[in-house]
């Protein structure tokens, strides 16, 4: 009764078999997840750096760079597969302090291996209590394309960005509408939780001036608070 009554389609009698997109189209305002979804889709979540960046097609630059950070990724997986090799222990890792994907050694592993004077392509970088890091001319190279490559990422995604938040800030009147929709239906069910307590059966009349209420329990709220 509610729905029909606040959202003025009464005159369907079918309404809970329609579709959102159909109901929009009576509205005449596009429907709510449609919107969400169109701006969402060129959105996707990358796992690995936490971070939000375009949906693959979304950007051409960003695409073709993320793949070639990536291909570098991989050869430098490689490297340090080669170096926990030659050290013998899978505690040989990157680190990124003096310099970036420093080759992180621990010192256990260099005494067992017997390999106290490195092989000539390690480049000593610096040292703690209980590990020797190197870098390799390999490594370098690697790690500055990739710096490139995350530049120009950089460079392409807050544009992207730009567009995307434009498109969502278009539709404000949509948002506006669904924040005021979400209010009156919190205000129905509460008042009808309310009434229900005290056996009241009757559709609330609601004023354009509004209702000002002080020093009262949300009935949603009264049991927990």
């Amino acid at each position: 009764m509610l729905l029909h009554k606040y959202t003025h389609l009464e005159e369907f009698e079918d309404l809970h078999k329609m579709t959102e997109e159909e109901i929009s189209r009576i509205n005449g305002v596009p429907a709510l997840s449609y919107v969400a979804n169109s701006v969402m889709t060129e959105l996707s979540y990358d796992p690995v750096s936490g971070h939000l960046e375009p949906s693959p097609g979304q950007s051409e630059v960003y695409d073709e760079n993320k793949r070639e950070f990536e291909r570098l990724q991989a050869s430098l997986s490689s490297e340090l597969a080669k170096w926990s090799e030659f050290f013998g222990s899978s505690k040989v890792q990157f680190v990124s302090v003096r310099a970036k994907n420093e080759i992180q050694v621990p010192k256990s592993a260099i005494k067992t291996s017997g390999k106290s004077h490195p092989h000539p392509d390690l480049i000593f970088s610096s040292e703690i209590a209980g590990a020797v890091r190197y870098v390799t001319a390999e490594t370098s190279a690697l790690s500055m394309e990739q710096v490139v490559c995350e530049e120009a990422m950089a460079q392409a995604y807050e544009p992207f960005l730009q567009k995307v938040l434009s498109k969502f800030s278009s539709y404000r009147y949509l948002w506006d509408r669904f924040v005021t929709s979400s209010a009156w239906v919190d205000g129905l069910l509460s008042l009808a939780k309310a009434s229900s307590r005290m056996g009241v059966r009757c559709v609330p009349v609601f004023r354009e001036q509004g209702v000002v209420i002080r020093s009262a329990v949300h009935p949603s709220l009264s049991e927990v608070i």
